[in-house]
């Protein structure tokens, strides 16, 4: 499976820029900096990994997925992940604990990173409605440690205090990953009420930064 295409307002056109890439796991596209008067522009990446142990499944997507996000950061601070992850974290760490660094650098660069959600209001533990980890869950949360990324559900906007299921109402697969410079413009998370006419299984997420609301339709264009 692969994500092929990528849908957005008329209005908005001249804003957006696909950027090509080599991970069919991943739709990256670019959104201009005037669209929220930052210094930079917003790499946003639509993400399916397919379910473990499938026909479609992969020993190496979390890998391709986290070298196209190295590729990408070393341009660019502003970057969010969003979509199906096909993993279950429940409301475990996103960071690494001071305890668990060697090294006095490596400490205090993670630390300050932590930091930030302190200063921004974010809380530290995730709310979920989800108890359960899995392997892939594993892979997110290795996946956001070792790249500095939090993950957004159940800590931003009306999904702040819940942590809300994303499929069959039963598990939390679908996810929003921000960069730490990204989170303080995020003025609102919210996982929608499911539709069958966004998705067969999954409810759609919806982001806000600042002026520019975004929605993720898990289904559309995977092919």
């Amino acid at each position: 499976m692969k994500i092929e295409k990528l849908g957005y307002k008329k209005e908005i056109a001249s804003k957006i820029k696909p950027l090509s890439t080599h991970c069919k796991y991943v739709l990256w596209f670019k959104v201009s900096s005037d669209l929220l008067n930052l210094d930079q522009d917003i790499v946003i990446g639509i993400v399916y990994i397919p379910p473990e142990y499938t026909a479609f499944s992969s020993h190496d997507a979390f890998s391709q997925l986290e070298d196209e996000y190295t590729n990408f950061s070393k341009n660019y601070k502003f970057v969010a992940l969003i979509g199906d992850f096909n993993g279950r974290t429940a409301n475990d760490d996103d960071f690494f604990l001071s305890k668990e660094m060697h090294g006095n650098n490596a400490a205090n660069f993670v630390e300050n990173d932590v930091l930030t959600l302190d200063l921004l209001n974010i809380p530290r533990k995730r709310n979920s409605l989800d108890p359960i980890r899995n392997r892939y869950g594993n892979k997110i949360l290795d996946f956001c440690k070792g790249n500095n990324l939090f993950i957004v559900n159940g800590r931003i906007g009306e999904d702040r205090m819940t942590g809300k299921l994303t499929c069959k109402n039963a598990s939390i697969v679908d996810y929003c990953i921000s960069s730490t410079s990204l989170l303080k413009y995020f003025r609102n998370f919210s996982v929608l009420d499911f539709s069958h006419f966004y998705s067969d299984v999954h409810c759609a997420l919806a982001i806000s930064l600042s002026g520019l609301s975004l929605k993720n339709v898990e289904e559309t264009g995977k092919s």
